[in-house]
């Protein structure tokens, strides 16, 4: 089944049997079923239907529907969701600098359902270098995007996008390369934000 993330959707599951069977929903993995407003995870509910209210990405995965009357066996059903949602882009940091002729990695990840294409742009210009590792990780297609730059000359600098599209939409971050001045630093250290990162890179 597939649905658009913020639906509401219901999973309707029925069993006979005599006695009369009990319907029991759980998620695979002892993942929480449903969460209250309090903030208590519920792990099972019994009923034929199930009704999950504006599905996230969380709630991608596989729904199980178990049917007892006592009288072995227990009988299952599983029912997979995917959860459609457009892109989300992230990096590591933000601003990256470098020295001449050293090598600098930029990496940015992206999570999105369905699969995303996956491009860095420099400008408006597309850069072909960059290499895209894919990953599923419980349905969400995640992609590690890397560009490695090497050796750095003067038209490396500048701001590169990364870019992730699906039929759901789009999203971009963009990481500066900057040139650093081995007069002006002399440690390397990482400072961190809560928005923005930096990363000086020593050596070569």
């Amino acid at each position: 089944m597939v649905v658009q993330e913020g639906q509401n959707v219901t999973l309707i599951c029925t069993a006979t049997g005599l006695p009369t069977p009990t319907v029991t929903w759980r998620r695979e993995r002892d993942v929480p079923l449903l969460q209250t407003a309090n903030g208590t995870d519920i792990y099972s509910i019994d009923g034929t239907n199930l009704t999950l209210w504006q599905v996230t990405r969380e709630s991608m995965g596989a729904y199980l529907c178990i049917a007892s009357n006592g009288i072995p066996p227990t009988v299952s059903k599983r029912i997979l969701i995917a959860v459609n949602f457009a892109p989300t882009v992230w990096t590591r940091y933000d601003t990256i600098y470098a020295g001449f002729g050293q090598k600098v990695t930029l990496e940015c990840i992206s999570e999105a359902h369905p699969t995303t294409v996956n491009l860095w742009l420099k400008g408006k210009e597309f850069v072909q270098s960059g290499t895209y590792e894919s990953v599923t990780l419980d349905n969400v297609f995640r992609i590690v995007m890397r560009l490695t730059i090497r050796p750095v000359v003067s038209k490396d600098f500048g701001d590169y996008h990364c870019v992730a599209k699906n039929s759901m939409g789009e999203s971009e971050r963009i990481i500066t390369v900057r040139h650093k001045s081995k007069k002006s630093i002399h440690h390397t250290h990482e400072l961190e934000g809560k928005d923005n990162h930096l990363i000086l890179i020593e050596g070569g």
